[in-house]
């Protein structure tokens, strides 16, 4: 498994655990509401009848919505802090992890430009260098041979020889 697939597999845990951390306040909450209520008249407190036991601890955690037990290690606001600062380091950790990756990127494309830089300059050294390997050996810029060699075509060097046909003829 790579770093990103392990990222991406944090960062799906935590969502999952946060989920899970705001549906168990919410029902926690919906069990401790008050049994007193105010009435119409102004300054008296009427105690409800109805008959409100407290779920216990594990009973509010025992299923969670993705099927896997909760673990509650306190069973009280412990737990939430305990989910609360995981969760933060783990945050942590991942925007970390993002800062390092994004280095060595920016660290792998500058050495993409100077590798692409390098090697324009070699590509201009070896086309020079072949064109002077063609003038040594006689071939046009196509890569053809030369029809007449070189010492051929230098005018300098070529002598006219008298044309004996006509006085013999």
């Amino acid at each position: 498994m790579n770093i990103r697939d392990e990222i991406a597999e944090l960062g799906r845990e935590q969502d999952r655990l946060l989920f899970e951390h705001e549906q168990w306040m919410a029902r926690r909450e919906a069990v401790s509401t008050s049994p007193v209520r105010k009435s119409h008249v102004e300054g008296v407190l009427v105690h409800g009848t109805q008959e409100n036991a407290q779920a216990s601890a594990t009973g509010m955690d025992a299923e969670p919505s993705d099927g896997e037990p909760s673990i509650a290690f306190f069973g009280d606001e412990r737990d939430d802090l305990l989910a609360r600062a995981v969760g933060y380091a783990l945050s942590e950790v991942r925007h970390q992890l993002r800062r390092e990756f994004r280095n060595q990127i920016i660290k792998l494309k500058r050495e993409l430009v100077g590798d692409r830089r390098e090697a324009r300059r070699e590509r201009a050294l070896l086309y020079e260098e072949i064109k002077v390997l063609r003038k040594r050996l006689d071939l046009d810029e196509h890569g053809r041979v030369d029809e007449l060699p070189r010492k051929a075509r230098d005018h300098d060097r070529v002598v006219e020889l008298p044309d004996w046909r006509k006085r013999h003829a």
